[in-house]
């Protein structure tokens, strides 16, 4: 909790410096835009990203569903607002999962069971971020959309990279268990030769609990090959309503120079960027990505009022929700079957 506590501190921290930096040089302009706002596209930008939050719920009981039938779609709502407040206030979004498996023992879900739905949970948001990855990768091979910030698009091609390792070691890990194993027996090693790890044993034994979840797992997915579809196509559709979110915010400053598809390529790349910056809610790395990337389709003061809008929506109001959720969320002492 005394994490929490600093990360909190830390997210405001940081916020305050940036609104300085987007404030400072023109704030007149920027409250002027605030005057103006169309509250009619700002509630249509909540409804898109609340229609992510939906199907990220649904990914949830999907999976769980499969073996508790009556876990309802409320519990997979009210669960999923709370991953959302432990991904914003930790690094990495660390935070998320093993509080999600925790919630799911608070439903009487044995904790390997929770786990083990996690994990495939993960593993159909991974797929997902990896295709929609891809796809703004190619639009923007074709469109050349971002010519101007060389440093970030190698940062974006660094994250897709990143995301699509994962991907592979999950294929890897489902294909050949023992490839895995030896792989990650030597990367234990060299880690333990430089004493970056101090138990080798130990790790080792975490690694192998690890590896036989995501290999079980993984192997489950493959001989459910209609619910693994159905996993990703929801994850990709959800990540559609998140990052098209922005083009309604613009709107909402009369700003309709920016497309679609202009709006779902920039903030695909901006949450690839997103992937490196080790800082909850990658503050500071996100807002300036926003800018780099957006600054190509809209210009003057519009731009960070959009942006303070965009993440107010998207990060610190989810904050603050699932805060007030997990506070009141008792769970549900009966067992789901």
């Amino acid at each position: 909790m005394k994490n929490f506590k600093k990360n909190t501190l830390l997210i405001f921290f940081i916020s305050v410096v940036v609104l300085y930096f987007l404030l400072k040089d023109d704030f007149t302009s920027i409250v002027k835009e605030f005057a103006h706002v169309n509250p009619f596209w700002i509630v249509i930008a909540f409804l898109s990203f609340l229609c992510y939050v939906l199907c990220k719920g649904q990914s949830l009981r999907l999976v769980t569903t499969k073996n508790y039938k009556n876990f309802t779609y409320k519990k997979s709502f009210l669960q999923t607002l709370i991953v959302l407040f432990f991904n914003g206030v930790t690094p990495f979004q660390a935070g998320g999962q093993p509080m999600q498996v925790y919630m799911l023992t608070k439903n009487k879900i044995r904790l390997s069971q929770a786990t083990n739905i996690v994990i495939q949970e993960f593993i159909f948001y991974q797929v997902a971020l990896v295709l929609f990855g891809l796809l703004a990768v190619g639009i923007n091979a074709f469109c050349h959309f971002f010519t101007k910030v060389p440093f970030l698009q190698v940062l974006v091609v660094c994250g897709f990279l990143f995301n699509v390792v994962i991907v592979l070691g999950l294929i890897l890990i489902s294909c050949n268990r023992k490839i895995t194993n030896f792989i990650c027996k030597g990367i234990t090693h060299l880690l333990f030769k430089f004493k970056w790890i101090k138990n080798k044993e130990k790790t080792l034994e975490k690694i192998e609990v690890r590896l036989n979840d995501f290999h079980k797992n993984a192997k489950f997915l493959l001989l459910n090959k209609n619910m693994l579809i159905k996993g990703i196509a929801i994850n990709f559709l959800g990540l559609f309503f998140f990052y098209i979110t922005p083009l309604f915010v613009a709107y909402g400053f009369s700003v309709f120079s920016i497309r679609p598809i202009e709006a779902i390529t920039s903030s695909a790349y901006i949450y690839l960027v997103g992937s490196f910056i080790p800082l909850p809610g990658a503050a500071g790395g996100l807002e300036y990505s926003f800018m780099q990337f957006f600054g190509h389709f809209i210009n003057g003061s519009s731009l960070p009022a959009i942006l303070i809008v965009f993440r107010t929506i998207t990060y610190y109001l989810p904050i603050v929700v699932g805060a007030l959720v997990f506070n009141f969320y008792k769970g549900d002492e009966r067992i789901c079957e």
